[in-house]
């Protein structure tokens, strides 16, 4: 299983690469590095940060989504609460799944719940 990570802190994305140890993780800091290689290299599902740098993930995952590529992607954030609080009558997980996510996670994500997600992608391809 190859999985695209995209993660612009450190720690963080050493953390998800600890966790997804068992697979082989492809490492980004940014969505513009990122997306010349997932349109470019068959990844079997990725995991991005939302607040990146320059191209959030959720505009990373529409530029994806534009050119037919259907990958499995989560969405892992810490800003869930601020985002339910600013879209009147939704919760984080009705907006992130109407932006194309397959499902997302609080910074905080058991690992457990992440190789969940990456086992899953697996009956998918």
């Amino acid at each position: 299983m190859k999985v695209v990570l995209v993660e612009d802190e450190r720690i963080q994305r050493t953390l998800y690469s600890k966790i997804l140890n068992n697979y082989e993780v492809v490492e980004f800091t940014s969505a513009e590095e990122a997306l010349p290689s997932i349109l470019t290299t068959p990844y079997d599902c990725g995991v991005f940060d939302l607040n990146l740098p320059g191209m959030s993930g959720a505009e990373l995952l529409r530029e994806i989504r534009k050119t037919g590529n259907r990958i499995p992607v989560a969405l892992i954030t810490a800003y869930a609460s601020i985002i339910t609080g600013l879209v009147s009558g939704k919760d984080a997980e009705q907006i992130f799944l109407a932006a194309g996510f397959d499902i997302y996670f609080e910074k905080s994500v058991r690992p457990s719940l992440l190789i969940d997600f990456v086992e899953q992608t697996r009956t998918i391809n």
